[in-house]
Formats: C-alpha cells, sequence, structure tokens
C-alpha cells in the first residue's frame, strides 16, 4: 500500500451494533462479511462498490480501509532538571503518538478459544432487553481460534494505543 505506514491496520470501518432484527434488513447488506446477522453482531460500513461509490453493499474487495498503524507517528522524550540550595530533582518521560493497538485474541475477545470472559466484556456487553448503539462489547459468543464475522479486523478492536509516562523521577 504506497502512501501508507509500514504495520497498518487495513479493516471495516464499523457503526455500532445491531440493535433489532428490523435494524439488519434496514442496512447495508453484509452477507458476504456476516451472514447470518443477528442483533448484538457489528454493523460494517459501505464505504465504497465497483464503481467508487456505496453501493448498499459490504464486501471484502471494496469496503476495507486504512483504520490506523501500529507504527508511532511521533516518539517523544523530556528530560528535566532543577537544583535549589542542596537538592536536586531530575525527571525524563517518554512516549509516543498517533499509534493504534488491537484488541485480539484472549485480551480482547470473550471466550476467545472457548477461554475466560473479561469483567469489561461481560459488563459492556451488548444486551438484548436493553439495546444500545454503541456497547463496550457486541454480543457474546464462542470465538474460536479462527474467529467470527464480529472479529474481523475493523476499528472497533482498534484503539488509540498514543502515552506519556514517566520513566524515571530522582530527588537527591
Amino acid at each position: 500500500f504506497i502512501g501508507y505506514p509500514m504495520e497498518m491496520y487495513y479493516g471495516y470501518k464499523t457503526d455500532g451494533v445491531f440493535i433489532s432484527k428490523e435494524d439488519v434488513t434496514q442496512w447495508a447488506n453484509q452477507t458476504k462479511v456476516t451472514p447470518k446477522a443477528v442483533p448484538g453482531d457489528i454493523r460494517y460500513v459501505d464505504i465504497s462498490g465497483p464503481d467508487g461509490v456505496p453501493d448498499g453493499v459490504v464486501d471484502p474487495t471494496y469496503d476495507r480501509t486504512y483504520i490506523g498503524s501500529r507504527i508511532p507517528k511521533y516518539t517523544y522524550s523530556l528530560n528535566l532538571a532543577a537544583k535549589y540550595k542542596n537538592f536536586d530533582l531530575s525527571a525524563f518521560f517518554q512516549g509516543v503518538s498517533g499509534v493504534n493497538g488491537r484488541l485480539d485474541g484472549y485480551v480482547g475477545y470473550a471466550f476467545f478459544n472457548q477461554g475466560t470472559i473479561q469483567k469489561w466484556q461481560m459488563d459492556g456487553r451488548f444486551n438484548p432487553e436493553n439495546p444500545v448503539r454503541y456497547p463496550a462489547y457486541p454480543r457474546l459468543e464462542i470465538v474460536t481460534n479462527s474467529g467470527t464475522p464480529n472479529t474481523e479486523l475493523s476499528d472497533f478492536w482498534t484503539t488509540n494505543a498514543s502515552y506519556l509516562r514517566v520513566k524515571n523521577l530522582q530527588l537527591g
């Protein structure tokens, strides 16, 4: 992909999850990605088609796009020092920005490879009795090591991984 950073994420844009069966039928046809979509499944966005305009079908060929990179755009640090009488203070800060992380495997998916579930996944999951468009986690399902339609690479599973940390703080 000429013009894009190395280690880029290439996947789908999303718009929350389906909240009802009517929502599934009224949304763009995504049977090529999610053959049997149900409420709580991720809604993938139709961004293009064969003619370069949205065509009402979510397709792996036309509807995936750049959604971030694992390589930071900026890496920075700051070293501060101060002295007063017989006291000195030094601090070293380090950080990165313009970088994305991806939640996947046991960290991101509940019941991955028939494993366990984390508290944030249980608390933030899609609830059919109280449906919301943008839950922290889609509907619960068993995820094998080959994944499910809800685990396709998308902006739902990428997160801002920028940080600033204090690496060293010294008072003398």
